[in-house]
């Protein structure tokens, strides 16, 4: 624990390049007249992670610099109703009193600054500010509120906070007044959510998700051919290690998807990629190539995957795939089955896995295309082929 009189932590707005990292412990400031937990003028970087407690009359300050949060409980001690913030006129630079847990500050001495917060606990007395930004300078009659002298972004991703942070929260995510979280600010267009986001499109959501992120399905989506010719053009690329969550509702094409694209492909992914609880359905389109195509991905889990349509449900292309789930329904494509496993016929092949643990599967074709000296294996575990 870090525990000070005016600042449990400070730094210097006229020496830049700093790097402070907290992942645990108490950061404190006690003086009960005048007190910031951590003041952060400078052009450095900090970083405040899960486990971290930081509490003051002003929690955490900032005036420069670029500071990330993604957990801890930040407070403000402060009793005072802070109609403005005060700092008193014979005072030089320092911090200064509003009573907000997270304070940012534009001061023309100290430049830019970019606030992110992605998670957290955030307190204030019930007439203050959890989150609070404002300009700042010393006219001729003391201190003054100004519009931001500097650059200044402030994103809300997540969080609990004790006051409305509305004006802070970035688009797709709203506060609730309720609980006082981050929740998705779902609308009657919203397709899918990533944490605490909605979107109105699911590639959108797709590809905004990052590495294990979860994109949940809030709806039927109906989604069209992209112009290409190309079967490795989808309608919806999954392309990095994500889960799919079709929470039990349907990816589908009409009439209007003209082109010879699957519907979703998971290309070249290092990593692991789950779908589960979804249906894609390809319908009677001779256009629509397969329901779901899998390109020289090393780890993919399908669980509860229902498709129907297409030339194939699932193709195998130099991957390795895994089948479960006992609503699993995977059907015959117009190519006569359901599973197509290949090292690929192309420039850059694969070994190609597939193992089958339970649900119901079509045909299984399995082939080494070109006779090339790839592997390929099929292991059934359990299920109905």
């Amino acid at each position: 624990s870090i525990k000070g009189r005016y600042y449990g932590i400070s730094g210097n707005g006229s020496w830049d390049d700093t790097y402070i990292e907290l992942n645990g412990g108490i950061i404190e400031a006690i003086d009960d007249t005048d007190s910031t937990g951590i003041y952060h003028p400078q052009g450095g970087t900090m970083v405040i992670n899960d486990g971290t407690t930081i509490r003051g009359l002003v929690g955490v300050q900032i005036c420069g610099g670029n500071v990330t949060i993604n957990g801890g409980n930040i407070q403000s001690t402060d009793t005072t109703e802070r109609e403005a913030p005060y700092k008193d006129a014979n005072e030089g630079d320092g911090n200064i009193l509003d009573g907000s847990a997270v304070s940012i500050v534009s001061r023309t001495a100290y430049g830019d600054a970019n606030v992110t917060i992605n998670g957290g606990t955030f307190s204030a007395h019930e007439s203050n500010d959890a989150v609070k930004q404002y300009g700042y300078k010393k006219g001729d009659g003391g201190y003054e509120v100004i519009p931001n002298p500097t650059e200044v972004e402030v994103e809300i991703f997540a969080g609990e906070f004790s006051s409305d942070v509305s004006n802070y929260v970035v688009d797709g995510a709203k506060w609730d007044e309720n609980t006082g979280t981050i929740v998705p600010d779902v609308t009657g267009d919203t397709v899918a959510t990533v944490g605490n986001i909605a979107y109105d499109n699911l590639n959108d959501a797709i590809d905004n998700a990052e590495p294990g992120d979860t994109v949940l399905l809030l709806r039927d989506t109906t989604v069209t051919s992209t112009g290409s010719s190309a079967n490795n053009d989808p309608a919806v690329k999954i392309d990095k290690a994500i889960t799919l969550d079709g929470n039990g509702h349907k990816i589908q094409v009409t009439s209007d998807f003209t082109t010879n694209n699957s519907i979703v492909s998971v290309d070249y992914v290092d990593g692991t990629v789950v779908i589960k609880d979804l249906t894609i359905e390809g319908g009677s389109f001779d256009h629509v190539r397969n329901c779901l195509n899998i390109i020289d991905s090393n780890n993919v889990t399908l669980e509860n995957l229902k498709t129907s349509g297409g030339t194939a449900g699932v193709v195998v292309n130099g991957a390795k795939v895994i089948i479960q789930g006992t609503e699993t329904d995977i059907q015959n494509g117009r190519w006569g089955y359901a599973v197509n496993v290949d090292s690929r016929n192309s420039a850059n092949r694969a070994d190609a896995a597939l193992t089958v643990k339970s649900g119901t599967v079509g045909s299984i074709w399995a082939e080494n295309s070109d006779d090339t000296t790839e592997t390929i294996t099929v292991v059934i575990n359990g299920g109905n082929i």
